[in-house]
């Protein structure tokens, strides 16, 4: 979703997107994560440095720390199971993360396996933004259908629809890759909604436990083995139905920022 955003004219996406990342992109970043004031001017100079256009808004994934003044944007959530996958080598980060999110977390993660490490780092993530009352978009809604998913979601955050938030692969040549090892010039796929089903059964178990209360709240349950969603959510983007409200994570929270001219 984020490469996708970053291809609409009026949007800039400060960073993971691109790897390595522009050294410009990290700083941008490093201001707004601790910035209050969700305006700044086009003039700054980590705004032009990064080549942000006037009057753009800008969107910063915060999905591995707390961020302790209001926002605008949206929830961006993934379901626990493909989350903890994905994660899976992330080791070194994960106790870094969860200082950020909950410094108390940290005495839970002592003895953990990595896997109970991420699921419960989500958890203390998650939980809370499913009733903060931003918008909400699931992964798995939008790999399905995206056009739906971004014809609401522009609409909602109030910014025009472009069809190059559906052709942004278009923008990168064959073969690079970007974050998380995306591979940036292939259209939008869906083929690892079921990644997940490779963990053990145990782990599995153990994931079903610790994020029972957060997959109940983003409408994720599990039958016979399959993962099903649950439509009928408060402030849920769906794909079949429109909402006079706007939202915005792989699972995480994303702030919105305004560049003023």
């Amino acid at each position: 979703m984020l490469r996708c955003l970053d291809a609409h004219p009026s949007i800039h996406v400060v960073h993971q997107i691109r790897q390595p990342e522009p050294p410009a992109n990290k700083d941008l970043f490093r201001l707004l994560r601790g910035r209050q004031n969700p305006s700044i001017l086009a003039t700054a100079v980590k705004i032009r440095a990064a080549n942000v256009p006037s009057g753009a808004t800008v969107f910063v994934k915060n999905a591995t720390w707390r961020h302790p003044w209001k926002f605008d944007g949206f929830v961006l959530v993934r379901n626990p199971l493909s989350v903890v996958n994905s994660l899976s080598h992330r080791r070194p980060e994960t106790e870094r993360w969860a200082s950020r999110i909950e410094p108390s977390l940290q005495e839970q993660l002592v003895g953990k396996s990595q896997a109970e490490k991420v699921a419960l780092v989500y958890e203390a993530k998650m939980l809370e933004l499913a009733t903060c009352g931003l918008p909400i978009v699931r992964y798995e809604d939008f790999v399905r259908n995206p056009e739906a998913i971004m014809t609401q979601l522009l609409t909602l955050l109030r910014i025009p629809y472009n069809d190059m938030v559906l052709r942004s692969h278009e923008l990168y040549p064959e073969g690079q890759t970007g974050h998380g090892k995306i591979r940036l010039w292939e259209p939008i796929y869906d083929s690892s909604l079921d990644s997940w089903k490779g963990l053990p059964r145990e782990t599995i178990d153990s994931i079903l436990k610790i994020n029972a209360r957060s997959m109940s709240a983003f409408g994720y349950d599990m039958h016979n083995g399959d993962l099903l969603l649950r439509d009928k959510l408060p402030n849920l983007i769906r794909l079949n139905h429109r909402r006079s409200l706007f939202q915005k994570l792989k699972t995480f929270l994303f702030t919105g920022s305004h560049v003023s001219k």
